[in-house]
């Protein structure tokens, strides 16, 4: 039987809109529920018969805030809402093609610029499982788990899986990937008479015309977006339970979206690292159960990562291995992942504005590795339409001279690979530690020619410019994490007429800073570590880094709202600029808050640095903006606190500011029952890469 409630929210804490779509979350897997908000108001329909709808109507204190009131009431006309379609964006071009675990996700992240770090950080190492000729990136689908919010489930539950659940799932911009038999898709490249599961992703619906907007891999096509008729894909849906058997690893439906998180840089080193490390190496750190075949890390005629999966390929040209699915996939696979580590490569380079020549030829090799490859796949469907007479490219060749040319030729290029790999896992392990994006400052600036050896003085690092920089920071630091590496040393500086040489005071974590009363001029850098470790080459491990100046510092008029007055306290914007710890402080009455900077000549930057005072931590909310061609453009804001370490947030460089402003939009009381906010640090940089 069908009844009727009414709910009045609680909206003084939290707004209706809030409420009513934390509660949609909880009624998304089933249709005997019907709901809808009018204002404070929602009304629900649901059957009292089904277990699932009396679960949810018993969970409403769960849902809402306290406060709120529950009536029953009449039969309510929900509204029809009049929206026929929607698409929900994608992105079509995706580099990786033959993972359907991965490559239905993939469209949905790769259009959305904060995310960028995050997937150049993943998808580095491979495996395979011989038994099953199962091939895949060893990251699987946990790292999704980071920027996506997700419910799934797996055919071998019961499911409430409607097309009228799929429906309303897409009009509140949830995507779906879901598992389906290609039997009943029209256009599955002529296996219409073959039950075979795949994953689509369904992206957008049109119920006047019942399709379903999709996006799908097809053996012939790669990926590619195209549409289905609504009630086939509920039926293929069905008929996939039968056939999902050897994919027990996935989940068979997952609703998702993209989380609401701010566009900051979401690349973790160490991971990128350690992928890396495994990849060159050959080695992994999970397995579990892929396709019903639970193998041990440790046999490597059943499992193997890395570069032991271009091996593997070699042993099954040769007929050391056996692998039934050996085919044109495999060869796919191994091509296009070595795109995708170039693009990897390139973008840690940038991201981390190394410039190393050694570096620069480890890329032009690989990719000249990669053009090579690329030809060897295209020599095997080649040799495969010929041996089929054009019917198919998938089979591997026979001929016994074509499988002994991509068995020297693969071998050739497996060693060339491993020593690029080996040296450039060295070099970025070695400068990454340096090049710490979470610092807010620049790296090695820009143009500068790193250059390293040893003279009369000793042996040292150096930098140096074509035209002197100008420069209030000199920035020291290890280039092996952990390892000590000296104690003290000498910095000579020249601005290309005269040197002045300086000892820095080396802290406990082999760190130490210069910073000059103004900007100084400067054209070589020399640094000479009295104690100091070298790699197997005998290059010396340590570092520096320039930091260039503030940007603010070139402000020619800074202008605050207001400055809380007290006697003898300093509370100016200025502060905001000084390396100590006075703070800028607006006035209690002044609900602006905010400081105005002008600049004689128009500026450029990308990233910020942000800091409270510790013993007044208020603000919950701020805003950058920058003035340009006579109107104020938003650079970001967070709804989020600073803190009393400095935050450093990373965003699209902006070209060309005449005027910077900072904005606390938000601040809260402390126990003395103050909302003043003390802003302590305030700075710009213009970091490139990024």
């Amino acid at each position: 039987m069908t009844k009727y409630i009414c709910i009045e929210l609680n909206v003084q804490k939290s707004p209706a809109e809030r409420q009513y779509r934390f509660f949609l979350k909880f009624i998304r897997f089933t249709d005997k529920i019907q709901c809808e908000r009018i204002d404070h108001l929602i009304y629900i329909s649901y059957d009292d018969a089904d277990p699932m709808a009396m679960r949810v109507v018993q969970r409403l204190p769960r849902y809402f805030l306290r406060g709120f009131r529950i009536t029953e009431c009449s039969e309510h006309i929900f509204q029809k809402d009049q929206t026929t379609e929607i698409r929900l964006p994608i992105e079509e071009n995706i580099d990786s093609t033959l993972f359907p675990y991965i490559s239905m996700f993939l469209p949905v992240i790769l259009g959305k610029r904060q995310y960028e770090s995050w997937y150049y950080c993943n998808f580095i190492n491979v495996m395979c499982v011989n038994e099953v000729g199962f091939y895949n990136y060893t990251d699987d689908r946990s790292c999704f788990k980071r920027i996506l919010s997700e419910n799934s489930a797996q055919y071998i539950k019961p499911l409430h899986f409607t097309k009228e659940v799929f429906i309303s799932a897409l009009f509140e911009e949830y995507y779906i990937y879901v598992w389906i038999d290609s039997c009943y898709s029209g256009d599955w490249d002529g296996n219409h008479d073959t039950h075979e599961a795949h994953p689509i992703l369904i992206h957008g619906v049109n119920t006047d015309e019942n399709v379903y907007y999709c996006y799908r891999f097809s053996p012939l096509k790669g990926v590619f977006a195209c549409t289905y008729d609504i009630d086939m894909v509920h039926l293929s849906i069905e008929s996939a339970r039968c056939e999902i058997s050897n994919h027990l690893d996935d989940s068979h439906i997952s609703i998702f979206r993209p989380k609401e998180i701010s566009q900051e840089n979401l690349f973790d080193k160490s991971r990128f690292l350690r992928e890396l490390e495994n990849y060159t190496f050959s080695t992994g750190d999970k397995v579990k159960e892929y396709g019903r075949a639970e193998v041990a890390i440790t046999d490597k005629k059943k499992i193997c990562f890395g570069l032991d999966v271009t091996e593997n390929v070699i042993r099954l040209l040769k007929g050391e291995a056996q692998n039934s699915n050996f085919d044109y996939r495999i060869i796919h696979l191994i091509t296009e992942h070595k795109w995708m580590l170039l693009k990897r490569f390139q973008y840690v380079k940038d991201l981390f504005s190394i410039f190393d020549a050694r570096l620069n030829q480890i890329l032009s090799d690989y990719e000249q590795l990669a053009k090579r490859y690329e030809l060897m796949k295209n020599y095997f469907i080649k040799q495969s339409m010929i041996q089929s007479e054009g019917k198919s490219f998938y089979a591997p060749p026979v001929q016994e001279s074509a499988r002994l040319k991509m068995i020297n030729t693969y071998e050739e290029l497996l060693r060339k690979e491993k020593a690029l790999l080996e040296e450039l896992y060295q070099i970025l392990s070695i400068y990454l530690p340096l090049c710490d994006p979470d610092d807010g400052v620049s790296n090695y600036y820009f143009s500068a020619q790193k250059t390293g050896g040893r003279d009369e003085a000793g042996a040292y690092q150096a930098l140096s410019w074509d035209e002197p920089i100008k420069t209030r920071k000199i920035y020291i630091r290890s280039l092996c994490g952990r390892d000590p590496l000296y104690c003290s040393g000498t910095m000579i500086l020249s601005d290309g007429e005269r040197a002045v040489s300086y000892k820095p005071e080396l802290s406990a974590e082999h760190e130490a800073q210069l910073i000059f009363p103004s900007s100084q001029k400067i054209k070589s850098v020399k640094f000479y570590p009295e104690k100091y470790l070298t790699d197997q080459n005998g290059n010396l491990l340590a570092g520096f880094r320039i930091m260039e100046d503030n940007k603010l510092n070139q402000a020619n008029e800074i202008i605050a709202s207001s400055v809380f007055q007290v006697e003898g306290l300093d509370c100016s914007a200025e502060n905001m600029l000084k390396e100590d710890s006075q703070f800028w402080c607006p006035d209690l009455n002044d609900r602006e808050r905010c400081v105005v900077f002008s600049f004689d000549s128009p500026i450029s930057f990308n990233s910020c640095v942000l800091a409270e005072d510790w013993a007044a931590l208020r603000v919950s909310a701020y805003k950058i903006e920058y003035y340009c061609n006579g109107r104020w453009e938003t650079v970001l804001a967070p709804e989020e606190p600073i803190g009393k370490l400095p935050v450093r947030k990373y965003f699209q460089r902006v070209v060309g500011a005449e005027k910077v402003r900072f904005s606390v939009v938000r601040s809260v009381c402390s126990p003395n029952g103050f909302d003043l906010p003390n802003i302590t640090k305030f700075e710009l940089y213009d970091r490139i890469g990024i």
